[in-house]
């Protein structure tokens, strides 16, 4: 097997994939068990959820992309996300950020909570302009 128990692997998605392939694609995970099913591995998902795929669904996480200037956790679309958070003002652009990569590098609930930092930040900003402009 390719993959032994305790791989972190990331799940891939091609043009034939399955549903449930295509929705976790990008996702990373831990190989935690391997039988002999015709889809025999079994990740756990940075989600906790355990899922089976086959081996030319999963890659090893082991970083492709150069870390500072294409990291991987931006490249997985097929836009990379500067080209896409560079059209927005600083804290829009960074809770777009967190939000795109939620998962895909560290922990996604700490990820989901700085993008809400960020959105909580900017409706606060707005709220002040909107009362400002009210008082004048």
């Amino acid at each position: 097997m390719k993959w032994p128990v305790g791989t972190e692997v990331t799940v891939t998605s091609s043009s034939g994939s399955t549903p449930t392939v295509r929705l976790h694609a990008g996702e990373k995970g831990t190989v935690v068990e391997v039988d002999q099913a015709p889809y025999p591995y079994i990740v756990e998902l940075s989600t906790g959820s355990h899922l089976r795929f086959a081996e030319n669904e999963l890659e090893s996480t082991a970083q492709t992309g150069d870390p500072v200037d294409h990291p991987d956790h931006y490249t997985w679309l097929p836009i990379e996300v500067i080209e896409i958070t560079r059209h927005f003002d600083f804290v829009r652009g960074n809770a777009l950020k967190y939000l795109l990569r939620a998962g895909r590098k560290g922990d996604a609930l700490e990820d989901l909570r700085k993008a809400r930092w960020y959105l909580n930040d900017e409706i606060r900003q707005l709220e002040k302009e909107e009362t400002a402009c009210g008082e004048s």
